[in-house]
């Protein structure tokens, strides 16, 4: 006897196995990517696949951006090495407090009466975002 083909549109049986298979980095980066309103257009592109995309979404929306616009603004804001400025501006964000209190000479701008070293903030721009001239 032949078998029914299976219908058009249902989940691969395999998908649950690949979905075990990833790794604690990629599970993290599925986490953090899917937002509600991303999660909603995927069910509509594979309504089949809507329980395994309700495991990776997030209660919150997500904002993509370009690595290359995050490099371009940490390194206009924090200067330096390229690195440790996308990680600052990521600790920035995050409203942690940096690992590293050290300030280069070549940085420091003022001094508070503690003794602190302080750098005095580039705000032009968000000035100028404010403002609405951009």
């Amino acid at each position: 006897m032949a078998e029914r083909p299976a219908p058009e549109g249902a989940q691969d049986p395999n998908l649950d196995d690949r979905i075990q298979n990833l790794n604690e980095t990629e599970i993290a980066q599925l986490d953090g990517l899917l937002g509600p309103s991303n999660a909603a257009i995927l069910k509509k592109i594979a309504p089949e696949a809507s329980g395994i995309i309700d495991q990776f979404t997030s209660e919150e929306d997500v904002v993509s951006l370009p690595i290359s616009s995050i490099k371009t603004y940490a390194m206009k804001i924090y200067g330096g090495d390229e690195k440790l400025a996308v990680q600052n501006f990521i600790t920035d964000l995050s409203g942690e407090q940096p690992d590293n209190t050290n300030v280069p000479p070549e940085n420091v701008q003022a001094s508070n009466p503690n003794g602190m070293m302080a750098q005095e903030p580039n705000t032009q721009d968000t000035d100028a975002i404010d403002q609405g001239l951009v």
